[in-house]
């Protein structure tokens, strides 16, 4: 569960746990993709819930570009 608490609003975003072997760089990728989201004019709360399910889906669906296993590729996806 995360929760965003903006002027006193809390908002909750949860997700399902993925059991994955590495997952370095999902707070970059994270952080990027909201701003990306409120570049396109997204409200905070909509920007973050987009953000986080390009995340999810991004780490389902990735494949190894190396033999490391360790980073997130996120630049397999299409469009935040």
């Amino acid at each position: 569960l995360d929760l965003l608490i903006e002027n006193g609003k809390v908002h909750r975003f949860s997700t399902a746990r993925l059991d994955l072997p590495g997952s370095h760089g999902t707070g970059c990728t994270l952080s990027a993709a909201v701003a990306a989201r409120l570049a396109l004019g997204d409200d905070l709360p909509a920007a973050v819930a987009a953000a986080k399910d390009y995340l999810t889906e991004t780490l389902r669906s990735s494949y190894r570009f190396n033999f490391s296993g360790e980073a997130v590729h996120a630049l397999n996806q299409g469009t935040v």
